[in-house]
């Protein structure tokens, strides 16, 4: 195997090893739940070892492939400019001693940078998103606010009078968990058609694949800032008490943004090689919107799903969001870690992915 392919071995294996050890409590390993013991955090520190190992490798593998261009071989007279000029010119298109730039870069840091350099296209494009989306309505940029509260006053309707679920200050419970889901929801929906749809500006300027998708994400996140004022008015007018709690509120939605953005580069790079997959994820996005604790407490819930819901992420980012808020309790720090872990190897796994097939994308979108 070459030093690429354990390269990328090593990084998958190491970010496993991590986050198998940060998630020893959640898979029943643990002595003491809820603590992080020395064997956990070795077993991490060992994890991001070799996958930091895996990322010198697969650089080394891709710059030892590459070399340096080789002298031409000189011309049969050996004499004057012009002969070799000759040379270099016949020799250029297929010769040995060709240079080519693009074969120095390792795509998963290349892109990166490609992202941060075009930081400013990145906020048009969102800003952009957010003008012709409540360009010609009446209420504009309230409706980011108004339309999550009518979606809650629906189901708090039907729940209540159908279900009549016995949960304290049920709205709150409600938004702050639709307020989650929209941004993981509307940001890898968009971000999964943003390749194919922005397929005619790429093949006629350059503009880096993962700006859209990033856009994507961008623009729910923002969506959802709009809407945080109004649940937090909603909160305060239903009796809840502003607490120092609430200043945790940031790190659920950060948490949730890096999970849409690992999700959403994964099923982007998908989308384009399989077109089905435009249709299969909305199917399985439904699907997640019920088997997410949202609506309903997860308490009724059968013991498989329940323990089912231990390793979903969207699920304890929402957690994560709603115990500061309603009930003034910050998560575990244990927990915090495991699940930011969590999304950052999917994000990874999603990165590494889509910038492998970003040079084939030309070719199939």
């Amino acid at each position: 195997m070459s030093k690429r392919g354990w390269g990328i071995t090593a990084i998958v294996m190491g970010g496993v090893l991590a986050a198998v050890s940060l998630a020893a409590d959640v898979l029943a390993v643990g002595a003491v739940p809820g603590v992080l013991g020395w064997k956990q955090l070795l077993g991490a520190g060992i994890g991001l070892l070799i996958l930091i190992s895996g990322v010198v490798l697969v650089v080394r593998g891709r710059s030892s492939r590459s070399g340096r261009p080789s002298q031409p071989p000189a011309s049969a007279e050996g004499k004057g400019p012009h002969s070799s000029s000759a040379a270099i010119a016949e020799g250029s298109a297929l010769g040995p001693w060709t240079y080519d730039s693009a074969s120095l870069r390792v795509p998963f840091v290349h892109e990166l940078s490609e992202l941060r350099r075009y930081r400013f296209l990145l906020w048009n494009l969102v800003l952009r998103d957010l003008k012709v989306r409540y360009k010609r309505s009446v209420l504009g940029f309230v409706w980011a606010m108004v339309n999550p509260l009518l979606t809650m006053l629906v189901l708090l309707v039907v729940f209540t009078n159908l279900f009549r679920f016995e949960i304290e200050h049920y709205a709150i419970y409600i938004l702050s968990g639709l307020l989650i889901w929209n941004l993981f929801a509307r940001g890898t929906t968009v971000a999964m058609r943003s390749v194919i749809d922005n397929s005619g500006v790429r093949n006629k300027i350059y503009v880096p694949a993962s700006v859209f998708v990033g856009a994507a994400v961008g623009s729910a996140l923002v969506n959802l800032l709009f809407a945080l004022i109004p649940l937090l008015a909603l909160a305060v007018a239903t009796g809840l008490r502003p607490n120092l709690a609430w200043f945790y509120l940031p790190v659920p939605i950060l948490q949730t943004a890096l999970l849409t953005f690992g999700i959403g580069v994964l099923i982007a790079a998908l989308a384009v090689f399989f077109a089905d997959m435009l249709d299969i994820y909305e199917v399985l996005l439904g699907a997640f919107f019920y088997l997410t604790p949202i609506i309903y407490p997860v308490t009724i819930l059968p013991e498989p799903l329940l323990q089912l819901e231990k390793f979903n992420l969207l699920f304890a980012f929402i957690v994560g969001f709603r115990s500061p808020l309603l009930y003034g309790r910050l998560p575990d720090l244990g927990v915090v870690l495991v699940t930011t872990m969590g999304a950052l190897v999917v994000t990874i796994i999603g990165w590494s992915l889509f910038t492998r097939l970003l040079d084939q994308f030309a070719y199939r979108a």
